[in-house]
């Protein structure tokens, strides 16, 4: 069925759906969490079956070493003067690399001399290991389903061993033929990570429904959210697979609203962005979390199709509801303390000089808050491994503690003529015996029961919270 997700823990309690067939619900982003692993994509493993992560917009990123071994430099692996390495960085195909760092030392940069030929052989190398680079051979491959080996890999290793069919197609890595000498990297292995433009992706601006094309792909800097989803959620070698029938054939619309997907994408402009790495061990459903959280987004599976929403101030209301349109009781939940929070840790990937793209945090707390909790300290974390603007992570979080506040959520079950609201709506309760004037909830869960009703859960909508 998919992405069919039960209310967050922010708002405070989970409803269990027991009928058979599914109107629509909504994915939302995903709650406060434990911090990640500490600079857990600025490292180097050894590996040739480890997850391989998928990268977006412009950010720095380690690898695993798919193939590292030493050799002549012209086949004998029996000898060691030469260190041969398959650095795999992430998913093709990728733009091109920006900076080279060795031991957290930059040693390449494409704006202070850093030069790259058509086969993607960097030279113009800076800093106290530009010796032991310039007199071996780093070559950037963007993982293209069409890339050929390394010619300098093969070389050094042998063609017996490192054979034309070495292509890692699909994998952006970086190929490596260095003097092996401690000494040159400062006594060790060098651990190295590079800046570079991620995963070319498809423009939802350039997408019909029906086309049997992707569309348009670009990368760069500053990626739109709403494309990445997209991305991800049609993905069929690390996403969802969506909008390929079962015999692999793409068709766009098949299981996802194009409109809805250009609607938000419109409204996330000049606001949201991407720059960042998603893990492709973690489950799909979480990854999914990972990007509507950098947006503000939920999804909703209707009628077979997905279809993304924008939270914002000015939503239209679906429908208003009286006490006509309900048939039981309402359910009515409010936040408890324990989901209620006045101090938020933010956990994100800082770009800036000094930085660098390791962690950093901002921690944003609210006096206010503070006060009505008696001063108790209620606090989570949250990370942002997608956002690396420290003014959107601030605003994020933010939005995080202020919705914690704003959690009732309600539960009752209505006439059939409510099925005209969908999922993801904003409807209007007209109670007066709660003393609501038009309060407004955001429909998470809507459920056809065995009598004809429709069951729906709906969680408190406050527009002024709202970032955009």
């Amino acid at each position: 069925m998919g992405f069919l997700a039960a209310l967050t823990p922010i708002q405070a309690f989970l409803f269990r759906m027991l009928v058979s067939y599914a109107l629509g619900k909504i994915m939302q982003p995903k709650p406060p969490k434990g911090a990640r692993g500490a600079g857990a994509v600025m490292v180097n493993k050894n590996s040739n079956n480890d997850p391989i992560p998928i990268a977006y917009g412009k950010t720095r990123i380690g690898g695993t070493r798919a193939y590292i071994n030493s050799s002549d430099g012209a086949g004998d692996l029996d000898e060691t003067s030469n260190l041969n390495i398959a650095l795999s960085l992430c998913e093709g195909e990728v733009g091109t690399i920006n900076e080279l760092w060795f031991n957290d030392v930059k040693v390449w940069d494409d704006t202070d001399g850093g030069t790259m030929d058509g086969s993607g052989k960097l030279s113009g190398f800076i800093s106290d290991f530009a010796s032991a680079l310039n007199s071996g051979s780093v070559t950037f491959h963007t993982g293209s389903d069409t890339q050929t080996v390394d010619a300098d890999l093969q070389t050094s290793i042998g063609s017996s061993v490192w054979t034309n069919d070495h292509r890692l197609r699909g994998k952006a890595y970086i190929g490596l033929v260095l003097p092996a000498d401690p000494e040159a990297y400062q006594g060790g292995m060098p651990m190295i990570t590079a800046t570079i433009e991620g995963k070319r992706i498809v423009d939802v601006d350039t997408l019909t429904t029906g086309q049997t094309t992707q569309g348009t792909l670009y990368n760069g800097a500053d990626v739109s959210p709403i494309d990445v989803l997209y991305d991800y959620l049609t993905s069929r070698r690390y996403g969802k697979g969506l909008d390929h029938d079962s015999d692999g054939n793409y068709k766009a619309g098949l299981h996802i609203d194009i409109d809805s997907f250009q609607d938000a994408k419109a409204l996330a402009s000049g606001k949201y962005k991407i720059n960042g790495v998603i893990a492709t061990e973690k489950l799909i459903y979480n990854n999914i979390g990972e990007i509507l959280e950098s947006c503000n987004a939920v999804i909703a599976f209707k009628q077979g199709k997905y279809f993304v929403k924008l939270r914002h101030q000015n939503e239209i209301t679906a429908k208003v509801i009286t006490n006509d349109d309900i048939f039981s009781q309402v359910t009515v939940s409010m936040p408890d303390k324990a989901s209620k929070l006045n101090k938020i840790t933010a956990g994100y990937r800082n770009p800036e000089d000094g930085t660098d793209y390791n962690d950093d945090v901002f921690i944003t707390d609210n006096t206010t808050y503070l006060d009505e909790d008696n001063g108790s300290i209620l606090e989570a974390r949250v990370d942002y491994d997608l956002v690396d603007d420290v003014t959107l992570v601030e605003e994020l979080a933010q939005y995080v503690m202020d919705a914690s506040r704003f959690g009732m959520a309600i539960s009752f079950e209505g006439a059939h003529t409510l099925i005209v609201v969908e999922a993801g709506d904003i409807i209007e309760m007209d109670l007066p015996n709660f003393g609501w004037t038009n309060k407004k909830f955001r429909v998470n869960g809507m459920e056809l029961t065995k009598d004809n009703t429709i069951q729906i859960t709906a969680v408190e909508y406050q527009p002024s919270i709202e970032l955009i």
